[in-house]
């Protein structure tokens, strides 16, 4: 493995400073690293980035608290050239599986820095795009799920094909995607409610429109909704909830520091934390 920062034991003891590391089996990937002055390996936060790809600006806005509750912080990089898609986890001729690189990162983090393998999942606008996505293929090791300010949703349904629902797609093959596995995972829906406007990330296509509605507060509304009755119509009990953030457009520092993201976001992290590792 060809790391960025180089792996020895002093690396790693317990120290609020940011390191990068890279995976030499995924190319144009890297992760951003922060371990609290006193860990806990259970208390993981994977944050996922937008497409202007500020991770490091994620990461430091979000420190104070992660210090204060114990959370070590990891933030993975989809670099524009290999990562164009990874908001629908690297479709096939749309650049690399950013699902994969995620799940390499928790394997580096086991292994080297020690923590557990379940971890809290967090994404904003693109990166919660991304994060709904993986938790309906990979949920076994996502203890919790926070979306903010998404710009659309996969519907939970089997019979539209990925990535406007669940059904299987060729384009990412040997994935199933299982709108239950959503629905047995506790999530937070977050949006500004100020995020009305259609911008062009947004996405407009009529058929996104039509059944989630227009803008985002609209959209992340649909979802909770939909996410919500799925549980309920399975009898799993447990937690689906949708906050929204006040005075707060479509940017993450309104989001953190105006609407008051960071203090539900680890409040509701708090609510799941993983009795083992």
């Amino acid at each position: 493995m060809t790391v960025s920062t180089p792996m020895h034991t002093a690396d790693y003891k317990p120290r609020p400073r940011v390191l990068r590391r890279s995976l030499e089996a995924h190319e144009g990937f890297s992760y951003l690293l922060r371990v609290p002055g006193t860990p806990d390996p259970n208390r993981v936060l994977v944050l996922v980035h937008g497409i202007a790809r500020q991770a490091d600006y994620m990461m430091h806005a979000l420190a104070g608290h992660a210090e204060r509750h114990r959370y070590t912080l990891v933030a993975p990089v989809f670099g524009y050239r290999y990562y164009e898609d990874y908001q629908r986890l690297g479709r096939r001729g749309r650049g690399q599986r950013a699902d994969l690189a995620l799940r390499a990162t928790i394997d580096d983090l086991v292994e080297h820095v020690g923590t557990g393998r379940r971890f809290h999942l967090f994404g904003f606008s693109g990166g919660a795009q991304f994060a709904h996505r993986f938790v309906y293929a990979w949920p076994d090791d996502v203890c919790s799920v926070a979306l903010a300010a998404s710009g659309w949703y996969t519907a939970p349904d089997a019979n539209v094909r990925f990535p406007y629902g669940t059904g299987k797609t060729a384009k990412l093959p040997g994935l199933e995607f299982d709108a239950q596995n959503l629905a047995n995972t506790p999530t937070l829906t977050l949006v500004g409610d100020r995020d009305r406007f259609r911008d062009p990330a947004l996405r407009q296509v009529d058929r996104v429109d039509f059944v989630q509605g227009r803008n985002r507060v609209a959209r992340a509304r649909w979802f909770h909704g939909a996410i919500k009755s799925l549980a309920d119509a399975s009898g799993t009990a447990v937690e689906h909830s949708i906050e929204f953030l006040d005075n707060t457009a479509h940017d993450f520092g309104e989001a953190v520091y105006q609407g008051g993201l960071a203090g539900k976001l680890f409040a509701f992290c708090e609510r799941h934390v993983p009795t083992d590792s």
